[in-house]
């Protein structure tokens, strides 16, 4: 689900949008297709908690790196499928929720 402010920029609606995300009254879900070492078999789980850093690199193009100067973030995952990598030897494509 992808919420959508019905405002513009500004509008009491986009505010309120943007002030449940700031309250982190809002549960995102991700999913990452990744390549890298085993992080376990299907249904395995994990959790990675490192502060990160947004900053704008060029005219609205930014960047999120972990850094001690960033803001906490917690994110929990699991390996929802995995496959050897075709080219990386000891290597798997990753899919996480």
């Amino acid at each position: 689900v992808l919420p959508i402010a019905c405002g513009p920029p500004g509008s009491l609606e986009a505010e309120w949008l943007q002030l449940q995300f700031a309250a982190r009254r809002v549960k995102k879900e991700y999913w990452c297709l990744c390549q890298g070492a085993s992080l376990g078999c299907c249904g395995a789980t994990g959790e990675v908690r490192h502060p990160l850093l947004t900053r704008e690199v060029e005219e609205s193009v930014f960047r999120t790196e972990v850094s001690t100067l960033g803001r906490p973030a917690h994110t929990a995952y699991e390996v929802l499928r995995r496959h050897e990598s075709p080219d990386v030897t000891g290597e798997e494509i990753i899919l996480l929720k």
